[in-house]
């Protein structure tokens, strides 16, 4: 009988490779397998059936490996005419393998909203049952020019990522759903969180044969990728604001409107004081206006004597920014419009707040709002009451009246001679 040259059927290792097949598939019985430390081989006969082999030098014709003897007791002149598939499994797997999923929504239990977040984190995984983890995975990559196989964790991890995505979606929803999380304490929580999804992110990877050596959270936030990421983001950044300084979301609202009215005024302190105390005083300001305002000054007595004091110069409009009654987004104020949903700007004629269409007070001071069928200032765009002479926001002359809805004169018109609009 012809006797084949010995070949030795070995892997000596790759960082970085899960699981390497060997190139050669027809295999005399000559050959020997060679299984090195740290290593297992899995032999495949025909796609189906398999034997393992843990480290050490094997005859691929002994009496010791039934399915191997067998296989090779048919009389083919020492040749194999089957398929004879070598893996080899690399037992030191990976240990730091980057997980991140994002853009999938949780309920706030503080907010009371849905709010999209991202997770991030690491794992590791050990291999607990080779032969499950080349018939599972393995079988159906494709070989290289040489006929070799290499299956890198990034190939195994990319396989799994669906799965272990949807996976690890769901139990983070049922962990914030069951704790009453919320995002802004969720950082006080990641090992807890990383403790709860262990156990069953062990039982996902069993069924491929690997068993997690370690499983951590590393953050949790909100998905600011997204737009309703963005505005989630800006509303927790305003709360934790207020909670920081003591305000309300009205309060800083307020405050934010008169310390503007304060900056752009020209009278300075007096003005400053009276719309601190006006706007504070339901609030605990009141008196103590001129704490909360450093600008505020004591009001100076009249001079005796008949002299009247000199008629204010009529206003220039003032640009500057308010948030808009409809979607609270910000815009400033030589639009007529709010640019992010396209509400028309109704402002208050004393403190410039922009106020929902409909509105009778203003919704930041209080002020008594004029009707909208009203004539509006050509000057600031501010509508005023119908027979107004001034506008009361800028002070421009309202001689030449117009239509709010077509723009034409109305002045002295009871309804309007193009659309027909009441005016008066």
């Amino acid at each position: 009988m012809k006797k084949s040259i010995i070949d030795f059927i070995r892997w000596d290792g790759e960082i970085g490779v899960l699981a390497y097949r060997h190139a050669k598939q027809n295999i005399s019985k000559y050959a020997k397998l060679q299984v090195n430390e740290a290593q297992e081989a899995v032999v495949i006969v025909n796609g189906t059936r398999s034997q393992k082999f843990g480290p050490g030098q094997y005859d691929m014709d002994s009496p010791n490996y039934p399915i191997l003897r067998a296989f090779y007791g048919i009389p083919f002149g020492g040749e194999n005419p089957f398929t004879v598939q070598v893996w080899f499994v690399n037992k030191l797997t990976p240990k730091d393998i980057d997980w991140g999923i994002g853009d999938f929504p949780i309920y706030d239990q503080t907010f009371q909203a849905q709010i999209p977040i991202e997770a991030h984190g690491k794992y590791g995984i050990t291999v607990s049952d080779a032969e499950r983890l080349i018939l599972q995975l393995a079988l159906g990559y494709p070989a290289n020019g040489e006929g070799e196989v290499r299956v890198t964790a990034d190939h195994f991890t990319e396989q799994l990522r669906g799965e272990l995505t949807a996976k690890t979606k769901s139990l983070i929803t049922k962990v914030f759903a069951a704790n009453k999380y919320g995002i802004n304490e969720i950082s006080a929580h990641l090992d807890d969180i990383s403790n709860i999804l262990s156990p069953d992110l062990n039982s996902f990877f069993e069924e491929f044969g690997c068993s997690l050596s370690k499983f951590y959270v590393t953050t949790i936030g909100v998905d600011q990728s997204t737009e309703a990421g963005r505005i989630a983001q800006e509303a927790i950044n305003q709360q934790t604001a207020q909670k920081i300084s003591g305000h309300t979301w009205q309060q800083g609202k307020l405050f934010e409107t008169a310390q503007q009215a304060v900056n752009n005024s020209q009278g300075g302190g007096i003005l400053g004081a009276v719309m601190m105390a006006g706007m504070f005083g339901g609030m605990g300001g009141g008196a103590n206006a001129g704490i909360m305002n450093p600008n505020y000054s004591q009001p100076t007595p009249a001079p005796a004597g008949n002299s009247q004091p000199a008629g204010p110069a009529p206003a220039q409009p003032m640009i500057r920014e308010v948030y808009c009654a409809q979607c609270s987004r910000k815009y400033t104020t030589d639009n007529r419009f709010c640019p992010h949903c396209g509400k028309q700007y109704n402002p208050c004629p004393k403190c410039g707040a922009d106020n929902d269409m409909g509105a009778t007070r203003c919704v930041t001071c209080g002020t008594q709002l004029a009707p909208n069928v009203g004539s509006v200032c050509p000057n600031c765009h501010s509508t005023v009451a119908p027979g107004t002479a001034f506008c009361p926001n800028c002070g421009r002359p309202l001689s030449e009246q117009k239509c709010p809805r077509c723009g034409a004169n109305t002045k002295g018109a009871t309804f309007c001679p193009n659309c027909g609009m009441k005016v008066k």
